[in-house]
């Protein structure tokens, strides 16, 4: 086995500038935590240089295993290509690192189940615990007409998790001392030194910060998307805006923010939390800061020294036969019917016009939070580099001896921060959900709660895009997973993510398997069980008396077999 990329405390460079991380308590999710820059800001943002690297033989791999190693006598899945998926990652059977094996032959059941269906062209699913990539389920197409299978090889587009590399830089940007939350977006976009609340019909009574565009609680929303017409008066009033931008009469970022500032925000700024263009805003304050643009400087802070070579905004002439093709099903306005007549394609490599991913063909401004226009925007990527991506959060901010950000400044971003950015006055994203905040990484983060839903994990942070990208960690259970189904628009494929996470915490053993909220309802106050947090702070809940036989036990856990099939 060789272990590559791993230096010494003695080899890493000392950091250009420190930032107060505020984490007097990492528990009390009452009080947010967050960054403040201190010192004197550089004239320039200063590049961290490179870890030396050195190569070590050792006999076996440690207790510790870091993603870097490989287990000679792993069983190592295999690409499309006839190459070894991720040779990075070092591969363990599920029970040798503690996981239940059966959650998770039935989560490839049930993917292949509804790719025969014709319900999704394809899945690809990972799970990494411990460092060691643990499960990996491929089936499926990634292009339906020419029989292309799905695989770690296959380029998918990200959309919105482009706002979780993007939040990264803000971070890197942060601790160099270039920028503070709490700046006010006016300082580097004056046009946004006056705007108008269309709920009030006045001038805003505070001015948008840095910190509302990474909480979003600016006020700005989000206009339709996806080919999809526009409806309700938010999505009208930002019409106007899409169309310039489809139509190539928005030729630069600059000039998008300016007449986004014309538009009138949807409340307050730190009212609430509403999810919408303030991460493109963030993305231009960027690149003033940096002196960079925003694709370069995601490569130099972020994507170059993670390794993520397939990451970017566009797709290579050469590799744009690995790039995905797009579906939404028949239903959906858009696209043009393929296949069994159960999807239509909205974006294909293959297609004579060809993808407007393709390097050269992508539109002027690069999209910071996955899309400005009708269609293409935001970053496209490979499940290897995103594993890369989020083991890096999972590991203190650090990769292959890569340092990208602090430890602190990881826990610091990925805590609820919306009790902060509101001062009080919004505690979850949603009141309907109590417990599910909203993190400066701009991931959904999971707090402790009386009322938490069943299905969530206290500590537990992710998020997902428009194309059927999904990835969560659970830091106090040293997991993380990633899936693709190359399918737009939300509502169609979050059954099958949602699916996935469930089977995925029964694979933890986090909760017991039950008939669902309904089955709850009807059950007396007496016999409910509510859930408890242990000492390494795991979510346990009793379980369940089974009145079917359908229910079996494992590990003192009772499991609903058939609940994946309903669900799904």
């Amino acid at each position: 086995t060789v272990t590559v990329g791993q230096s010494s405390e003695a080899q890493r460079m000392p950091e250009e500038v420190s930032a107060d991380a505020v984490m007097s308590e990492a528990g009390n999710l009452a009080q947010e935590n967050f960054l403040s820059p201190t010192g004197k800001a550089p004239a320039t943002s200063p590049k961290r240089p490179s870890s030396p690297q050195s190569v070590v033989k050792i006999q076996e791999p440690p207790e510790a295993a870091t993603p870097f190693q490989r287990a000679p006598d792993a069983t190592a899945p295999q690409a499309a290509n006839g190459e070894t998926e991720m040779p990075w990652l070092l591969r363990s059977a599920p029970a040798d690192v503690g996981l239940d094996t059966r959650p998770l032959e039935e989560l490839s059941q049930m993917l292949q189940k509804k790719v025969k269906a014709g319900t999704i062209p394809g899945a690809l699913c990972c799970m990494v615990k411990d460092n060691r990539l643990v499960y990996m389920e491929a089936c499926g197409y990634s292009h339906l007409e020419r029989k292309l299978p799905i695989s770690s090889d296959t380029i998918v587009r990200l959309y919105s998790n482009t706002k979780n590399v993007v939040a990264v830089a803000l971070m890197c940007l942060i601790e160099d001392g270039l920028l503070s939350l709490d700046d006010t977006v006016a300082k580097y976009i004056p046009s946004f030194e006056q705007v108008n609340v269309i709920r009030a019909g006045r001038q805003a009574k505070r001015a948008v910060t840095i910190r509302d565009l990474a909480c979003h609680t600016s006020g700005l929303g989000y206009g339709a998307f996806l080919d999809e017409r526009a409806s309700g008066a938010t999505e009208r009033r930002y019409q106007p805006l899409v169309q310039a931008v489809n139509q190539g009469e928005v030729k630069s970022l600059e000039v998008w923010c300016r007449e986004l500032a014309k538009i009138p925000l949807r409340s307050e700024p730190g009212d609430r939390w509403e999810y919408g263009y303030s991460t493109d805003v963030l993305g231009r304050i960027l690149e003033m800061v940096s002196g960079l643009s925003l694709d370069v400087l995601l490569k130099e802070r972020v994507l170059g020294p993670l390794g993520m070579n397939n990451t970017s905004f566009a797709v290579p002439e050469r590799d744009i036969h690995r790039l995905s093709a797009l579906y939404v099903t028949r239903k959906t306005r858009g696209g043009v019917a393929v296949g069994n007549g159960k999807f239509r394609v909205l974006d294909d490599p293959y297609a004579p016009s060809g993808s407007c991913w393709t390097e050269g063909k992508r539109e002027a401004i690069l999209s910071a939070g996955g899309c400005i226009g009708s269609l293409h925007g935001g970053l496209v990527t490979t499940i290897s580099d995103l594993l890369r991506f989020i083991l890096m959060l999972q590991n203190g901010g650090e990769l292959d001896g890569e340092r990208i950000l602090k430890k602190e400044s990881v826990e610091a971003m990925t805590v609820n921060a919306l009790p902060r950015a509101t001062d009080g006055k919004c505690q979850w994203m949603h009141d309907k959900v109590p417990g599910v905040g909203w993190s400066l990484l701009n991931t959904s983060t999971v707090c402790e709660h009386t009322r938490l839903p069943q299905q969530y994990v206290v500590g537990e942070y992710g998020w997902g895009g428009a194309a059927g990208t999904h990835w969560a960690v659970l830091p106090k259970q040293g997991l993380v997973y990633a899936c693709f189904v190359p399918m737009a628009m939300w509502n169609e494929t979050h059954p099958v993510v949602q699916a996935v996470t469930k089977v995925l915490h029964r694979v933890l053993c986090l909760a017991p398997r039950v008939r669902g909220q309904a089955a709850n309802r009807k059950r007396p106050l007496e016999t409910m069980t509510s859930p408890s947090v242990s000492g390494d702070g795991a979510v346990t809940r009793p379980p369940a008396k089974a009145t079917h036989s359908r229910f079996k036990q494992i590990d003192g856990v009772k499991y609903d077999r058939d609940i994946l099939e309903q669900e799904l």
